[in-house]
């Protein structure tokens, strides 16, 4: 089981290596972070991310192809952001380490051209998928090709694609912790302010998971 909170980001088609090398130059030219000239990877895509502002916050970005075996990732091109659980525990102010990580999440969205779904996974979903239990992907091939999502997870960012198709107001009346719309039309969903606190998440989750349960069942 991993000790990493990871958040992936679908892209629409084609090959990662660009939109992973546009994304890390955005990054690299921002003033709220730094990444190492010579940390990046020859044999994939790999880079680490540091905030310039908040101390002792560190994170990988990796991009995955189409048909990539990882396991919480459909048939898509993907850009992944690991987060180290610690990252939201460590030092004096815990929320600023979840702002920053929004922050992060918002600036990788807005540098994307074609991402439709973005999607965090607590420890406890990723070591579930792993293992073959009970939760299942975030997206399937399947769901993908429906313009739906297939399971709730701690962070979902939906893009306007599947805005338009889920609903914007019931959307941002979804019982989540956080809501908010981009400017684009995306909206972010996060369900519970700490993604380590396995017990509170997954009372949240569940809540979640039934309003989206009760979305289907009523389309059907």
């Amino acid at each position: 089981m991993t000790d990493s909170i990871e958040i992936s980001f679908l892209l629409s088609a084609g090959d990662v290596a660009d939109p992973y090398a546009e994304l890390v130059e955005t990054l690299s030219k921002s003033d709220g972070y730094q990444i190492p000239n010579d940390n990046e990877r020859k044999d994939h895509h790999s880079s680490v991310i540091r905030s310039a502002d908040v101390a002792n916050f560190i994170c990988d970005l990796i991009g995955h192809d189409a048909g990539s075996d990882w396991s919480s990732l459909p048939s898509a091109p993907a850009i992944e952001l690991e987060v180290g659980s610690e990252t939201f525990t460590v030092g004096d102010a815990p929320e600023q380490q979840l702002e920053t990580v929004l922050e992060v999440v918002e600036t990788i969205y807005s540098a994307l051209d074609d991402c439709i779904f973005g999607y965090g996974l607590d420890i406890e979903h990723i070591g579930s998928l792993v293992e073959g239990r009970e939760l299942g992907k975030p997206m399937t091939d399947e769901s993908l090709a429906e313009n739906r999502i297939n399971e709730v997870s701690w962070l979902m960012l939906f893009g306007p694609e599947l805005v338009a198709e889920y609903g914007r107001e019931w959307l941002l009346s979804a019982p989540a912790w956080k809501r908010e719309e981009l400017d684009d039309g995306a909206i972010l969903l996060v369900a519970s302010p700490d993604p380590t606190d396995y017990e509170q998440f997954s009372e949240d989750r569940d809540i979640l998971r039934t309003y989206f349960d009760r979305r289907g069942n009523d389309s059907e």
